[in-house]
């Protein structure tokens, strides 16, 4: 896919939001202002709950902080994330 999309605030909806596009082969970048959830969604990918073994989801999305996106600004590179 030659589309990329950013989703600012990976949450319970941004979160999930992205996941699915990144599960579906979608060039996906989640970016949050909190490193937990950032540090988390690096390390062990977006998980969704499902009722069923075959409803399960893991994706890997590429994850940034949002002081990571302000950095980048500041230099003015234009660098593609990469994923953690």
């Amino acid at each position: 896919m030659d589309k990329r999309i950013v989703v600012v605030g990976a949450g319970a909806i941004g979160g999930y939001t992205g996941g699915q596009l990144a599960h579906n082969g979608f060039d996906v970048t989640l970016i949050d202002p909190w490193p937990s959830i950032s540090r988390r969604s690096a390390r062990t990918g977006w998980r969704s709950k499902a009722s069923t073994k075959s409803e399960f989801v893991l994706a890997r999305p590429k994850t940034l902080q949002l002081t990571e996106v302000q950095n980048l600004a500041r230099s003015g590179r234009s660098t593609s994330p990469s994923s953690r």
